[in-house]
């Protein structure tokens, strides 16, 4: 290679290292917002769906989804501190003329691996918690309509199916008016 198509390329490595910089920035905000707003989210729909949470089922999905998206931004808060003393070690390294890319690059994985864990959580907490609504609501559902434990909640219909007892409304009778009516002759 020339010392021109190996300039270009370092200043290519340097491109995509500083887009991957800000990819893993953008994805560690991403995920803070994420699961961060999924526990708020939760939290009100837990309340605004299930009034009586006492009765609800399978509390600890619940909880265990809770705990992941909790687990989720404390991993991406660690994530943080992670990023900045690799880029710490860098500049010290650089400015003691000992930077190594194989050191770099092993703390960029040891990164990488710490994001995954994070998006991971995020994931099984979310469909742990979207786990614990279906349940209940399938639950509330199956109570609203079951029938009722009153025998006389239910009559024998015409063709003699069991059906809830309507209440028929008494008969109208036709009203008399004191109008007078007007003819054609």
């Amino acid at each position: 290679m020339t010392e021109v198509e190996i300039n270009a390329l370092s200043d290519y490595r340097q491109s995509c290292k500083e887009t991957l910089t800000r990819s893993e920035e953008t994805f560690e905000k991403q995920i803070s917002f994420i699961s961060s707003g999924a526990l708020g989210f939760t939290v009100l729909l837990v309340d605004k769906l299930f009034t009586n949470f006492s009765s609800t089922k399978w509390k600890l999905i619940l909880i265990i989804g809770l705990t992941f998206l909790v687990a989720c931004l404390t991993i991406n808060l660690y994530s943080h501190i992670v990023a900045a003393n690799n880029k710490r070690n860098n500049i010290d390294e650089i400015d003691e003329e000992k930077y190594s890319f194989t050191k770099d690059q092993k703390r960029d994985k040891r990164l990488k691996y710490i994001n995954i864990v994070s998006f991971v959580s995020l994931i099984i907490g979310i469909l742990l918690i979207l786990n614990f609504i279906y349940i209940n609501l399938i639950t509330v559902s199956k109570e609203i309509h079951k029938p009722s434990s009153n025998p006389d909640y239910f009559e024998k219909g015409e063709r003699g199916q069991k059906g809830p007892k309507i209440e028929q409304a008494p008969p109208v009778q036709p009203q008399t008016s004191s109008a007078p009516t007007f003819q054609r002759k």
